[in-house]
């Protein structure tokens, strides 16, 4: 039998090589492009939510600060009595014990309706106009108001005030004030640890900047920008990317409305800083990845170039493999021929016509193991649960009869050394069930299970309804010894018992998972 391994079109081993590494060099550059863009929008991701969470604490602080002026100025108003044009004797350490509790140098003041003052624990007694926003809210009839950025008339200090409307019996006849220096929100900020181009702010909901860190050099109206225009109408809280208005610096930014205030917090990161990891990232990436990536390739075309002297080994080596596996189907196709030979020569002997019936019949049940090897092309192990019930069948056509036979199957392969044994012992104990079992003329049949004990070992029954035997009853025949002997050459055990007709049970080892593994 000749056979023709040339394989046209086939790729090298070199140039499979090659063209993986191409393949995993283009899959490494869009993998790495991915995670970078994936850490891109991780760092964003991040910037957006630490702005966020960093505005929503701001706003919080920003509530604590607004509840505790009320607080202090529902106080003052307490305490001033029914005129302020004679305030109580103590109102000042009442005002001073109001404002205790207030971060930072805050001062109080108590204005009449004409916005002369007439209390004050500042250092200095001027006045205010008149026609100050607060001044003017409160003549309205505003209980409170907190004003946008300004600049203290007195101190020259930046500052944001809040005030309440003081009447007496329905009658507008001051306002109670406090004064919070604009830089209240400094120490605060610097908790946040945002980094050193970060800012908060403290923004009116009419847009007017109440108060920011860093500070600006004026007050600033925000209104038309995107906060207001774009993200505060679809949200109260949220983040956003924007160019700062007060210092040009793109940042990412955080807002959060003060729950009962008309005042919206805001906390905000440069994108320098809040990019920074992912820039280092980059640069790691590139210092790392580069000469690995060029080492790669270099690596490929020196394996590249071994694989190419190998690839004639290989060949070599493959087409003696194939040589050998053509070898081993030639050896038992021709062992299969030679025992059909035998079986005719056995034929022609001058031997009883029942003797010679036998022979043959063991010697194509050997045939048959043989046949299953070299078409099955497993020559180290067998699966027997196709070998047997093919033997059973060639069985029933030898000797001519209308059994029943059926069999139950659980896959099992034998060491290819015990599968002759194995056949042989099916023969004799089947072929003894069609000789001796059915003289009576019942209707005959045989049934054959075959299922696993454990994972080591399997167990073959064969069971008859025919009319049986006594076990114990000594048998010197061929077919008792040689099922005797076929048993032990199998390193297995049998027995006869009988139970509605004649029962064989042979329990013997198989192939295991992990031989087949080993193997």
């Amino acid at each position: 039998m000749e056979l023709n391994l040339a394989r046209p079109g086939r790729v090298s081993a070199s140039a499979a090589t090659l063209a993986l590494t191409g393949i995993f060099l283009v899959l490494f550059m869009a993998l790495t492009g991915f995670t970078l863009l994936q850490s891109y929008r991780d760092a964003d991701t991040r910037a957006e939510d630490r702005a966020l969470g960093s505005a929503h604490v701001v706003a919080a602080h920003v509530q604590w600060l607004m509840e505790a002026s009320f607080q202090a100025l529902r106080r003052i108003d307490d305490s001033v009595g029914n005129s302020l044009q004679m305030p109580a004797p103590d109102a000042i350490g009442d005002m001073n014990a109001a404002v205790s509790s207030l971060p930072g140098d805050v001062r109080a003041w108590l204005f009449d309706a004409q916005g002369h003052p007439r209390l004050t624990n500042a250092d200095t007694s001027k006045g205010v106009d008149d026609d100050r926003e607060f001044f003017e809210a409160a003549k309205n009839g505003a209980e409170f108001t907190i004003s946008a950025l300004q600049v203290s008339p007195h101190s020259g200090a930046k500052v944001f005030t809040v005030a309440k409307r003081l009447e007496r019996d329905g009658k507008f006849i001051g306002i109670a004030l406090i004064v919070i220096p604009a830089n209240a929100l400094d120490e605060f900020k610097s908790s946040l640890e945002l980094g050193p181009y970060s800012a908060v702010a403290l923004i009116r909901d009419d847009g007017m900047l109440v108060t920011r860190f860093p500070l600006p050099d004026a007050g600033s109206d925000l209104s038309h920008g995107p906060l207001f225009t774009t993200y505060l109408p679809q949200s109260p809280n949220g983040s956003y990317d924007a160019k700062s208005s007060v210092d040009g610096i793109e940042r990412v930014a955080g807002y959060w409305r003060v729950e009962g205030y008309p005042l919206i917090a805001t906390a905000s990161i440069a994108r320098s800083e809040a990019f920074t990891a992912f820039w280092q990232t980059l640069i790691t990436i590139l210092i790392v990845a580069t000469p690995c990536m060029a080492g790669l390739l270099g690596m490929s075309i020196w394996v590249a170039r071994l694989l190419r002297r190998d690839d004639r080994t290989r060949d070599e080596l493959s087409k003696a493999v194939e040589d050998n596996r053509v070898l081993f189907r030639e050896i038992h196709h021709r062992v299969k021929n030679n025992l059909q030979q035998v079986s005719s020569l056995v034929q022609l002997q001058p031997l009883p016509a029942e003797a010679k019936m036998e022979l043959a019949r063991r010697i194509s049940a050997m045939a048959s193991v043989h046949e299953h090897i070299y078409s099955s092309d497993q020559f180290d192990r067998v699966q027997i649960s196709e070998y047997l019930p093919r033997l059973m069948e060639d069985l029933k056509l030898s000797y001519g009869t209308d059994l029943e036979i059926a069999w139950t199957m659980t896959p099992i392969e034998v060491n290819r050394d015990n599968a002759l044994p194995l056949g042989l012992i099916v023969n004799e104990v089947v072929s003894n069930a069609m000789k001796h079992g059915f003289k009576d003329g019942r209707k005959g049949k045989v049934d054959l299970l075959l299922e696993r004990q454990g994972d080591e070992q399997g167990c073959l029954t064969i069971r008859d309804n025919g009319t049986g035997f006594d076990p114990a009853t000594p048998s010197t025949g061929m077919g008792s010894r040689l099922i005797r002997a076929l048993t032990a050459q199998v390193g297995g055990t049998s027995e006869f018992h009988m139970d509605g007709g004649t029962v064989f049970t042979l329990v013997f080892p198989i192939v295991t998972v992990a031989e087949t593994v080993q193997e």
